[in-house]
């Protein structure tokens, strides 16, 4: 075996092999035995000095923690969320819904969640999770340990260490993940007892699928020269700047030992006296102290790019326009965060989710279960709540989102119990009005019946009403002229409501637009001095009682349409029965 030459600038001379055997990329996994089947032996990527460097760096380093930490608050958002949901895609989120129906009732769907629910809260699953990505980003995997009961239900979430994992093994024909090694225990653990984590797992170095790819590999070197400046650079320039250093001339024939004396009580940094006859010269030393603080600035960010984290977030101050760091948050969120989000659905999905599902129907299998249960992250943000409600006010307004939906979004639990409360004494306001509506149609079953007047009274007493013979003589022109004519005023009576209505509609409009432009108008003002939950309730309630005033508008227009409609098809009935009685005639 042969070595090639030391990499150019290295400190300690880097070598590598040069042996084909030893380089050859394209060689097959080796097999191995396990459960007396030929399973494939793959290949960790990382040394034991790898792995070393990597726990040293975290927990050494402030801004290398800080940064993943970070990244994964971030991730995992302020609370994460169970959601069950059909395994295809629909374009109507009402024909999703009633997809999901299909398959499974509401009853079933609640009764799923509440076991899923518990069980997170049984296992602390958020802080497991947490800590399981923690290390998979520090050492490219780890794993949970799922503790279960006897029925199968887990018990609990125990959190590996990543360092301690060993060898992977997986099916040598489709490589699905059997299971791995650990040093705690002889026999591997399976891969139905684990939760599994890998990042980054492209599999670019030979054989290595399954280990992952650390995001502190990148940025090691960065980390240990920061440490170096930090430990010792640093150290030894305060060291240097406390007080001068200089060099002490002694008479050529003292003795040593009295010259050893001499410097023993000679004391830095104070005023010193001696009778000897020495000669003090001082020696300036160039520490170059700013050269290194901008080194390990410069070495920060360096960490912090290679990371993935914002510098916003981790301390660097550069950025303080709102406006670009909201920017800079969005860009994160829609290419990093939403893309890690996605692969940490794709792991807890079939490691956890569907074996939950699978306790709660053992007759059925999952996979022909056409539901899916997943996570959905609530993001963190730096919105104002007074920006946050100006921002979704118009929504509401335009009918998009309702109230309820804003006072969860919001993050306004008491507002939402207050709102419903209110909502159910209108419904029941609402169905006690009904209830006497309906009692005075039952009194009066022809409200459209014409109240005879005294002097038709008096005309009917006159002129006794002929028998059944003669009925069709007793309808005289005049008579039909009258009805004709009161159609024609219902007619128009009903051409005013319409114009009414369309008059609300546009009314209600130009309301809508002119609290957009007052929203966009106090939004470039400075903030007044109420507070933001006194702001957010004083347009919740504008908003609401111009919104029941024009319904109230509305429903009266469409009640006296209503009622003009039936009188109008009565008298279209009676002009016809008239018609037909005249050509008889």
């Amino acid at each position: 075996m042969t070595f090639t030459s030391a990499l150019f600038g290295a400190r300690y001379p880097a070598v590598f092999p040069s042996s084909k055997k030893l380089k050859d990329h394209y060689r097959s996994a080796q097999l191995t035995e396990l459960d007396n089947e030929q399973v494939a032996k793959l290949v960790d990527p990382y040394t034991r000095s790898d792995k070393y460097r990597m726990e040293d760096a975290f927990n050494r380093d402030a801004i290398c923690r800080r940064s993943i930490c970070t990244y994964v608050n971030f991730l995992l958002g302020r609370r994460t969320n169970t959601t069950i949901d059909v395994q295809r895609e629909f374009m109507n989120v009402n024909k999703q819904e009633a997809a999901l129906r299909l398959v499974l009732n509401q009853q079933e769907i609640d009764e799923l969640k509440t076991l899923i629910d518990r069980t997170n809260a049984k296992v602390k699953f958020h802080a497991r999770i947490e800590a399981a990505v923690v290390q998979t980003f520090v050492g490219g995997r780890s794993a949970l340990m799922v503790e279960r009961e006897k029925g199968g239900m887990p018990s609990g979430l125990k959190v590996l260490t990543w360092s301690k994992l060993g060898q992977v093994f997986a099916d040598k024909d489709s490589w699905e993940f059997l299971g791995v090694e650990y040093s705690d225990r002889d026999d591997p653990l399976r891969a139905e007892e684990l939760i599994y984590f890998s990042n980054l797992d492209y599999n670019v170095s030979p054989d290595s699928l399954y280990y992952g790819r650390s995001m502190l590999e990148p940025v090691l070197d960065a980390v240990e020269t920061n440490q170096y400046i930090h430990q010792e650079d640093l150290k030894e320039a305060s060291r240097a700047l406390w007080a001068s250093r200089g060099l002490v001339k002694f008479p050529p024939n003292i003795d040593p030992a009295q010259a050893q004396e001499f410097l023993k009580g000679f004391l830095p940094g104070t005023w010193n006296s001696t009778s000897q006859q020495v000669e003090l010269q001082e020696a300036e030393l160039d520490v170059k102290l700013k050269d290194l603080i901008e080194v390990s600035a410069a070495l920060d960010k360096r960490i912090r790019t290679g990371i993935g984290t914002p510098g916003l977030l981790v301390g660097d101050e550069n950025v303080l326009n709102y406006a670009t760091a909201s920017m800079v948050m969005h860009a994160w969120r829609e290419s990093d965060l939403n893309r890690l989000r996605t692969w940490l659905q794709d792991i807890l999905e079939p490691q956890w989710y569907n074996s939950l599902v699978q306790l709660r129907f053992p007759d059925i299998n999952v996979e022909d279960l056409m539901i899916k249960v997943k996570m959905e992250f609530e993001d963190v943000t730096f919105e104002t709540l007074r920006d946050r409600a100006e921002s979704l006010l118009p929504v509401v307004q335009s009918g998009y989102m309702s109230p309820e939906k804003l006072l969860e979004v919001l993050d306004m639990p008491e507002e939402v119990e207050k709102m419903a409360v209110a909502q159910k004494q209108k419904d029941e306001q609402r169905r006690h009005q009904l209830e006497q509506m309906k009692a005075e149609r039952q009194d009066n079953p022809n409200p459209f019946e014409r109240k005879p007047k005294p002097d038709d009274t008096k005309k009917k007493e006159e002129n006794p009403p002929p028998t059944q013979q003669g009925a069709i003589s007793t309808i005289q022109p005049p008579q039909h002229q009258e009805l004709t004519q009161n159609a024609e005023e219902l007619t128009k009576f009903k051409s005013e409501i319409l114009d009414a209505l369309e008059q609300n509609k546009i009314s209600l409009q130009a309301l809508q637009r002119k609290q957009q432009e007052q929203s966009v108008v106090s939004a470039a003002q400075p903030a007044p001095t109420s507070t933001p939950d006194q702001t957010i309730q004083t347009l919740s309630a504008s908003t609401t009682i111009i919104e029941e005033k024009l319904n109230n508008e509305r429903e009266i227009h469409r009640k006296q349409l209503e009622i003009l409609n039936q009188k109008q098809e009565l008298m279209n009935t009676l002009q016809a029965k008239i018609k037909e009685l005249e050509s008889s005639k």
